[in-house]
């Protein structure tokens, strides 16, 4: 497979300065055949990297890796839910819930109180140190990463006595 400069990757080899950023996303900002011994490829990572490096270096260093140390992903994987609450709120939460079902965008409705709209996207909200995970539309995506008294939740749909099944 030919890697090419803009791809986005994940770094597979345990071996060397790999095994720091081992299962990390990044995007190949050169391939310079130079004989460099860590790798013709040179990799930058995304800000919430930035743990992985120390002073002087940051996420917007070129990090070389052989080519055999990478796959070529089709876009960028979401965060697992813990480092997105970690970077959204800090310190500033003690516990964090989300849904275990699947989301399918477009299959149910947004979360939010009164909207028609179908949900498109998850989101994280901080209400006093917990934070949520609630499926909205678009218009209700400005609430991602919000600390705040409350999300306005939808009422659950209850089913009427009588009615069938």
């Amino acid at each position: 497979m030919q890697i090419k400069v803009g791809d986005i990757v994940t770094v597979l080899g345990p071996a060397g300065i790999a095994g720091r950023f081992m299962d990390k996303q990044g995007y190949v900002a050169e391939v310079n055949e130079d004989g460099n011994p860590d790798g013709p490829i040179g990799l930058q990572f995304p800000a919430w990297y930035e743990y992985l490096f120390v002073y002087p270096d940051g996420p917007d260093t070129i990090v070389r890796f052989q080519e055999s140390e990478l796959r070529v992903d089709k876009c960028w994987t979401p965060l697992d839910i813990p480092t997105q609450t970690k970077l959204l709120f800090g310190n500033m939460h003690q516990v964090v819930y989300w849904s275990n079902r699947p989301f399918l965008p477009g299959k149910e409705v947004c979360q939010h109180k009164g909207c028609p709209h179908k949900a498109t996207l998850q989101i994280l909200v901080n209400c006093w140190g917990t934070v949520s995970q609630f499926r909205v539309c678009s218009e209700h995506a400005c609430w991602h990463g919000r600390n705040c008294d409350g999300f306005p939740v939808r009422e659950p749909e209850t089913k009427k006595l009588g009615t069938p099944a």
